[in-house]
Order: structure tokens, then C-alpha cells, then sequence
């Protein structure tokens, strides 16, 4: 009887927990890996990923790494660990994929296959395939074309990402995985409000607007404003809060001679979704010259009128065909004035009303006169008609005497005593003129 012995060193058994996160945003697709491992019987020095083409990796996190290897010929990533590890093991894997060209360009495209990072020297795994788009995309994936993954429930999902929602999750526990996927890109959608400020002091009025833009699903980095012509050289365009982009450059578009706006191009430094808010501001002078000084010595009131277009926020417009127009153009203007001006304004244009006050929604609610209108229409567009009087200061009583009592008191001599006593209200302070007789 005869026995062979054979001695081999006892080799380590993984079991992985892997959550692969693809996120579809605006220019490229980004790529995250959650890996839980459970190392047993044995300990390992390094662990080895499968990574997908073309990955661009940024990072990889893991307390008990001391350095990793990316082999971009290869597609693979090396994880080498400071000691022998045995147990429970965390890596976080980063990374992205620069997306087709028809991804960019077309308004709907399609992916053979989730990008994923794939792990070497697996016993068994269990993962969760998890899809995230920005507002502008929608993902949609053809299930009878899925292979090893079964969709589940985005709900209680622990990973969130900016400016991300979670569209799809699929979990799996055999390789290969594949889901193939359809890419839709939104349109974007733009809508804008307009608040306006007109300040009537007697030395002119002052324009406040503000022009809030709604950016929905794709982004836009131009902006179009449309303001009156002939204060388009004096307009001041500055963003109205720390939350909007940047302004980059800012700069008015030639005009016909016979029209009455200038369109002034605002570009941000990125692409805008959500809100973004402008602050215009521009004086108006209410010295007309048109009088000489004799006239205005003769008029107790200088009657001034000044017919004001209202700033107008315009669609995104690149060429003749590419264009988005405004879904709705909204606004709110408010009239202040000062004490010592009587001021008549009329609303002109499509839709306006007058309003209380009390009914501004976005400005402060005081002021003279209130004005909403629900569209900004190019054929006929909102415009105030301003009558000023600025009036001549009147002379005012320095001094009234209200009540007065006086005795006199007569003797035998020539000599007459007086005593009076009034009640008086005056504006001098330190000296009161009284006539004797």
C-alpha cells in the first residue's frame, strides 16, 4: 500500500458585493463602482479590475491600498494593498467614458451595452446595475434584449449625484451582463418673467428690471434681451444673485434704423439649467430742453410726458433654424414717485391691467400704481405713458398766531400798561419779530 501526499498552499475565496453607477449627463458618461469584498480562507496582497474601453479613470479609494496600477493597454486596474488582507475590503472606483459621437450630436441615440467595471477572481458576485440621467436625458431600455439582469425598484436607492435622478436599476449575479440602452435628449424648454421698477424723482426716472429665465432640461449658455433704442447705450446688465452663472461677455446686436429695440446677447461662462435671474438698470432725464427760461419762469408746473418701453426678454436663437422660442413672457411692473411730483401713467400693450398693489407677487408691494400683463408681444408691446407735473415750492407761513389775549390797564397819567398772551406755532427757532405800536 503506497500514499502520495501533495501539499498546496490554501487559496483565498472572494464573495463581492458591487453596485456599478452609470450617470448620463450633458457631455460625457461617468462611472462609479462600490465594491464590498469578503476575503476568506487566505489573505490577498492585490486585487485586479476589468475595466470598460476607453476609461478615463480619476480615482480610486480604499483605506488598505497602498497603490494602483492602470494599464490602459489592457483595460485593467491593479489594487495593491499594504499588507495581506483578510476579511471585509471597500474600493471605490471613478472614472468616465467619453460618449459617441451621435450621443452629442443626435436627439436620440443608443448604447450596446451599460459601461461596467468587472471584477478578475470572483467566486461569486452579487451586483446592482443603477442609471442615472440629468433632466435634459431619458433612458429607456429594451428588457428583451437584457441578458443576466432583472430590473428592480429605484426606491431607497442610497446614492444620490447632482443635478441626477435615478432612472433604472437592474441586479444580477452572473456574468456577462448585458443592457443594452436608448438615449433621448429633451428639448430644452425657456420661459422668463419680468419685473420692473420705474422710480419718478424730479430729477428723472430711474428703470429697474429684473428678467428671470427658466431654463428646463437641456442647458443654454446665451441669453436675449431686447431694450429701448435710444437707452441702450446707457443700460447697465449685471447677474441679479449669487445662484446665477456668471456673466462672460455682454455685447448689443446691430439693428434696423426703423426699429425700436436693440437686442443685446448675453454669454455665461457654462450652460445654464434652471434659474437664472439679470439686473438692467438705466436713468432718464426729465430736462427736455424744449423750453427756454422765460417759459419755464411763467409756468407754475413743468408738464413733462415720456412714453417708456418696457424691457423684453427674448428666446435662444443660433442661425435661421436653430431656435427656442418662449413658452410664456410674464410680468409685473410697479410705478414709486416722489411726494413733491403728480405723476398720471396709462398701460399700454397687449394684455396689461392695472392691479392694487397689494397684488405683486415678486416686487415690493407700495408704490403709486401697479401693472400686470401675462404676454410680452412683439407686435404690440408693453409700454407706460407717464404724465409728470413737477410743481414750484410755495412760500410758506413762517409764523401763526392762533389765539391772542390783551389787557390794557389805564391810570391818571398819560403812561398805559399792556399785557398779552398768545399761542403761536412758528418755524423760528431762536428769535421772534413782534411789531409794536
Amino acid at each position: 500500500v503506497s500514499f502520495i501526499a501533495r501539499f498546496e498552499p490554501v487559496q483565498p475565496i472572494l464573495d463581492l458585493k458591487h453596485d456599478n453607477l452609470v450617470i448620463f449627463r450633458e457631455q460625457r458618461i461617468e462611472l462609479t463602482s462600490q465594491l464590498e469584498y469578503t476575503i476568506r480562507k487566505a489573505g490577498v496582497f492585490q486585487l485586479q479590475l476589468k475595466l470598460p474601453a476607453d476609461f478615463e479613470l480619476l480615482g480610486v479609494n480604499c483605506p488598505q491600498m497602498s497603490e494602483f496600477q492602470h494599464e490602459k493597454a489592457s483595460n485593467s486596474l491593479i489594487v495593491v494593498l499594504k499588507e495581506r488582507t483578510q476579511g471585509t475590503l471597500s474600493i471605490q472606483v471613478r472614472g468616465y467614458i467619453p460618449p459617441p459621437q451621435q450621443y452629442m450630436e443626435a436627439d436620440a441615440s443608443s448604447l450596446a451595452n451599460l459601461p461596467q467595471i468587472e471584477p478578475v477572481g470572483i467566486r461569486q458576485e452579487e451586483g446592482r446595475m443603477i442609471a442615472y440621467t440629468i433632466e435634459a436625458i431619458e433612458l429607456a431600455a429594451n428588457e428583451d434584449q437584457v441578458k443576466n439582469a432583472q430590473p428592480i425598484p429605484v426606491n431607497g436607492i442610497p446614492y444620490n449625484f447632482s443635478d441626477t435622478q435615478v432612472r433604472a436599476a437592474w441586479k444580477f449575479q452572473t456574468r456577462p451582463v448585458e443592457i443594452p440602452v436608448r438615449i433621448i435628449r429633451r428639448p430644452t424648454r425657456l420661459s422668463a418673467q419680468t419685473y420692473s421698477t420705474i422710480q419718478v424723482q424730479p430729477s428723472g426716472i430711474q428703470v429697474t428690471a429684473y428678467l428671470d429665465f427658466l431654463v428646463q432640461y437641456a442647458g443654454i449658455d446665451q441669453f436675449r434681451i431686447a431694450v429701448p433704442k435710444e437707452f441702450s447705450d446707457q443700460i447697465e446688465i449685471e447677474i441679479a444673485d449669487k445662484n446665477s452663472v456668471p456673466i462672460q461677455q455682454k455685447s448689443p446686436q446691430a439693428s434696423d434704423e426703423e426699429s425700436q429695440w436693440v437686442i443685446w446677447n448675453i454669454q455665461t461662462q457654462r450652460p445654464v439649467t434652471g434659474r437664472q435671474r439679470f439686473k438692467m438698470t438705466y436713468d432718464i432725464s426729465l430736462n427736455t430742453g424744449d423750453t427756454d427760461e422765460a417759459e419755464e419762469e411763467e409756468k407754475s408746473a413743468a408738464e413733462l410726458s415720456e412714453s417708456l418701453l418696457i424691457p423684453k426678454p427674448l428666446g435662444w436663437e443660433r442661425g435661421a433654424e436653430d431656435r427656442i422660442d418662449l413658452t410664456r413672457s410674464t410680468g409685473e411692473i410697479v410705478i414709486q414717485t416722489d411726494p413733491a411730483l403728480s405723476v398720471a401713467v396709462k398701460g399700454m400693450g397687449t394684455g396689461i391691467e392695472p392691479i392694487d398693489v397689494r397684488e405683486l407677487t415678486m416686487l415690493p408691494q407700495q408704490g403709486h400704481q401697479a401693472f400686470r400683463y401675462p404676454v410680452q408681444s412683439d407686435d404690440d408691446p408693453i409700454r407706460l405713458e407717464l404724465q409728470v407735473s413737477r410743481f414750484e415750492v410755495a412760500e410758506v407761513v413762517s409764523t401763526v398766531v392762533s389765539k391772542m389775549l390783551s389787557e390794557y390797564v389805564l391810570g391818571t397819567s398819560a403812561d398805559m400798561s399792556v399785557r398779552s398772551q398768545l399761542q403761536i406755532q412758528s418755524s423760528q427757532r431762536q428769535r421772534l419779530i413782534v411789531q409794536l405800536p
